[in-house]
């Protein structure tokens, strides 16, 4: 246990977790935490704070039972004559703004064929007069929303009606039109409604809309059971276990398309998605019990956990985290007591949940969930990742005991992990529930889980891969050595135009808590470090959800330039728990291609030198010329 609880200690802990699980440990204020939106990169999706100590309460989200619309009311405007009532659906943002359509304004269609799939995907022709004051009615597909927006403002457009391109519900158009679109309103429409209104403009109808700019109607609400995905855990909930192998998620609540009031001058109401929707649910139910039962985890039921209370059932802990093969434990304990008034006898079971393959068999990335944010199914790889019939074998002792009131007892579980052993190359994560149940048909349910395989392993550290910001037609770099330090926290953007710097961008797939970069010289093989420590070194570490990126202008370290010549760049991060002074915890170097650097002022000098002395400086220029 000494190396354990000694690597252990070398992780820097997130410092917003820190406080949070601080104050939770007090006992006076309980704090509930959004466990985040990044679940569909798949396992080890979760970022401080969300997993960021034992104390830390963490929510994520499932489907809700019923799926709710909102819509706005207006009114159509015929040829000068009133028309038929319509809905549309806001932007999704204006809870930021003031929504800014006009009262009443004239609606125009960017396109003539409705079944033009990507329409406004291209360059839109400028055509300030035709789109000037008016609503352009499009069409959804072939590109992003955003996509669409940004070309119709290019053309002169500001307002912007997208209807959807398959029946149902208007879509939430989810773009923030007040960063870099330059669209003063837009809203969604229904199929049939997109439909309709494009069938009066090409019948030569003059179409107006009346639109309630000010929100001081009510809002049309409607919702439809969700036959489909009630109940099933949201696949862009953040998804454990961390960076330092802890359970992400504890609870579950519904928090996928909820109906929530909106922060509208006038008030409103509005459909938001993700775990932060998740929380107040969360919050109000745990007010009522945390105090009197400080346990459970899983789905939130507020029912059974009063029974639960009723029952004076508690333990000393909602969960069982066994962490790696390397640094992890056989077996743990917890305690249980009752808390009631009347003796109770226990029967307690380990059931196992499916164990998944966390990386990926050729590229070592953690496996996606989904193919995209909001998609509701799992990729055919993700599928193919989970291991139904493998599973961790447990065993609880005593698996039954009789509580007389007031009486605790202390439950071992043991874990055996031989099964997974041949797929340890992938990081198999396996876990379960241990359910306690009595005689009273009362049952309270608390998570074990762990990772097959070796926090230290290359197997589980970070890896990563270099996304190219824009591909080079040659490979050198020209720098200049008339300038200040570049400063990332405060980037000069001009100096871009003037200089070609490098960009080094990493994407992390597990977290680390450093990452190094090298500047290797080709030839000789010579290594100096790019970065210092402040900058590479993070407290609470580098998520996988994030990318990271450094600009390098040519300064080392200690201040001076490094010389120009021919370089690779070599890339590494932190094993888990690993110390930054010891060479071996340094892992998964990436090697960037070669380059060449050169200064600028270097080459003017070497210009202006006299043609028989141009070879005493020749090192400075790329010696293919």
């Amino acid at each position: 246990m000494l190396p354990y609880l000694r690597l252990l200690g070398l992780k820097l802990p997130d410092p917003l977790s820190s406080l949070v699980a601080r104050i939770d440990r007090g006992g006076k204020t309980f704090i509930v935490v959004a466990g985040g939106n990044n679940g569909r990169n798949g396992t080890f999706s979760a970022a401080a704070p969300d997993g960021g100590g034992d104390d830390m309460f963490v929510v994520g989200s499932v489907d809700a039972a019923y799926a709710y619309s909102v819509t706005r009311p207006a009114m159509l405007v015929l040829d000068g004559r009133p028309g038929r009532n319509i809905t549309y659906n806001a932007e999704t943002w204006t809870a930021h703004r003031r929504s800014e359509f006009p009262l009443r304004a004239e609606v125009v269609a960017l396109n003539h064929e409705s079944s033009v799939e990507d329409e406004g995907c291209d360059t839109i022709v400028d055509s300030k007069q035709r789109y000037k004051d008016k609503i352009v009615l499009t069409k959804r597909g072939g590109c992003t929303l955003k996509s669409k927006l940004e070309n119709l403002a290019r053309a002169g457009g500001i307002y912007a009606l997208i209807f959807n391109n398959v029946a149902g519900p208007a879509f939430d158009l989810e773009v923030r039109l007040d960063i870099g679109t330059h669209i003063r309103g837009a809203a969604s429409l229904t199929q049939q409604t997109g439909e309709y209104l494009f069938r009066l403009l090409a019948e030569d109808h003059r179409v107006e809309i009346k639109i309630d700019n000010n929100f001081t109607k009510s809002p049309v609400i409607e919702s439809v059971p969700n036959v489909r995905t009630a109940a099933k855990v949201s696949t862009y909930t953040s998804w454990g276990p961390s960076g330092e192998g802890k359970l992400v998620s504890r609870v579950l609540e519904p928090g996928d398309r909820i109906l929530s009031t909106f922060p509208r001058k006038n008030g409103g109401w509005g459909i938001q998605s993700g775990t932060s929707m998740a929380v107040p649910y969360v919050v109000g139910v745990l007010a009522l019990l945390k105090e009197a039962f400080p346990t459970g985890a899983g789905l939130i039921n507020a029912w059974g956990a009063f029974g639960a209370l009723e029952l004076g059932l508690s333990t000393d802990t909602t969960w069982l985290g066994f962490n790696d093969t390397e640094f992890g434990n056989s077996s743990l304990t917890f305690k249980l007591a009752n808390t009631g008034n009347r003796s109770v006898m226990y029967e307690i079971f380990g059931i196992p949940s499916v164990s998944v393959l966390a990386l990926d068999k050729t590229t070592r990335a953690p496996v996606p969930l989904t193919a995209a944010t909001r998609t509701p199914e799992a990729t055919s790889e993700f599928l193919n990742s989970l291991l139904p019939g493998l599973h961790a074998q447990t065993t609880l002792s005593p698996d039954s005991l009789v509580l007389a009131p007031g009486d605790q007892a202390t439950i071992t579980m043991a874990i055996d992990t031989t099964g997974l052993e041949s797929m340890q190359d992938r990081c198999p994560l396996y876990g379960g529930v241990i359910l306690l149940s009595c005689l009273f048909r009362k049952k309270v349910a608390q998570h074990f889980h762990s990772v097959r395989g070796s926090g230290l392993d290359d197997v589980a550290t970070a890896h990563f891969w270099n996304k190219p910001l824009q591909r080079m037609e040659e490979d050198i770099f020209q720098l200049s050595r008339n300038q200040e330090p570049f400063d990332g926290q405060n980037p000069d953007h001009n100096r871009f135009l003037n200089e070609r710097m490098p960009v080094i961008q990493v994407q992390l797939n597990m977290q680390t808590t450093g990452i190094r970069a090298e500047l290797i010289e080709a030839i000789s093989g010579a290594a100096v470090t790019l970065f210092t420590d402040n900058v590479g070194i993070r407290t609470g570490g580098w998520g996988c959800v994030e990318k990271v990126y450094w600009v390098w202008d040519g300064h080392l370290p200690n201040g001076t330039f490094a010389e120009p010549g021919q370089y690779n760049i070599r890339v590494q991060t932190l094993r888990w728990f690993g110390d930054k002074k010891r060479e071996e915890d340094w892992k998964d170097g990436v090697l960037i291609p070669s380059f060449w650097l050169e200064y600028e002022d270097a080459i003017k000098t070497l210009a202006n030198q006299p043609d028989e002395d141009a070879h005493v400086n020749s090192v400075l220029l790329d010696p293919r010329y």
